[in-house]
């Protein structure tokens, strides 16, 4: 289903971003990035997607062309056409009546209860805090989105290791004034994050367009790094380098100079068997 989601969004851009004849023999492309995330800010199930559209698009010789506009109306309704026209064809190839019928009967309510289509935020750019200015704001946009967890850590209020309760806290996006807080036993609050660890070979982040890899046509523009600086940056990113460089310190080093080894039984979670509760 979140091929389906990706999709419908691609498919949509595609229809919103009505190409002339003058442009469709030029194969003028856009690019976008799109990055799926599953939880809503409760840790509730909230599949939805974050995406970065280029405000250019790229034809078959590399030459560049500026977009500033596109039907935000059309966009709200051909989204959810699309997703429930796509949704639809998955569940039904399931061969599964009970389920097929009960979608049916779901999107029929969809589709009269948002007459204006599904929602999608997007505020003007230049006149909000999501324009971005600079390659460098983009790359730290996409790295934000691409690692951002269910919940943040300062989130996280308190934790009782005599009762094993967490007591954590969000921000409705509904009333943004009233924070809710909420106490529960560990385990059902672990419950609730680890059902957002995407399966195996998930593929949570996707380029469209011109980023495309199987797109020649952006190797003809300017890079930010050449492959060489790439492959040393990309060897950084391992948890044990990045400690190292944000606190200056070893973690797996003791004092006595041994790398220390990890031991589950001495952590706080190897005194207990997650059996013995009920999350």
């Amino acid at each position: 289903m979140f091929d389906c989601l990706f999709k419908s969004v691609s498919d949509v851009l595609d229809i919103t971003l009505a190409k002339s004849k003058s442009a469709k023999r030029r194969d003028e492309r856009v690019g976008f990035v799109a990055f799926l995330h599953t939880s809503g800010r409760s840790l509730n199930p909230h599949p939805h997607l974050h995406v970065l559209l280029a405000e250019r698009t790229v034809d078959k010789l590399g030459k560049l062309k500026k977009i500033h506009y596109f039907h935000f109306k059309r966009l709200k309704t051909a989204f959810m056409y699309r997703f429930l026209e796509l949704a639809n064809k998955e569940i039904k190839a399931l061969n599964n009546k009970t389920l097929y019928n009960k979608f049916n009967k779901e999107r029929s309510i969809a589709l009269k209860k948002y007459k204006d289509g599904f929602y999608v935020h997007g505020p003007a750019n230049k006149k909000s805090n999501h324009y971005i200015k600079s390659s460098k704001s983009t790359a730290d946009y996409i790295s934000r989105y691409a690692s951002h967890p269910p919940i943040a850590e300062s989130n996280i209020l308190s934790l009782n290791e005599i009762t094993n309760e967490i007591t954590w806290t969000y921000t409705p996006h509904e009333d943004p004034d009233n924070p809710v807080v909420i106490t529960e036993h560990v385990f059902k609050f672990i419950a609730k994050l680890i059902r957002h660890i995407p399966d195996n070979k998930t593929h949570v982040l996707r380029y469209y367009g011109f980023y495309a890899d199987r797109t020649n046509r952006i190797k003809k523009l300017s890079k930010l790094f050449n492959y060489k600086n790439f492959k040393y940056q990309k060897s950084q990113l391992k948890w044990r380098i990045m400690i190292k460089r944000t606190y200056k310190f070893d973690p797996v080093l003791c004092n006595y100079g041994s790398l220390l080894k990890v031991n589950f039984n001495y952590s706080y979670f190897g005194k207990y068997d997650w059996r013995d509760f009920d999350a």
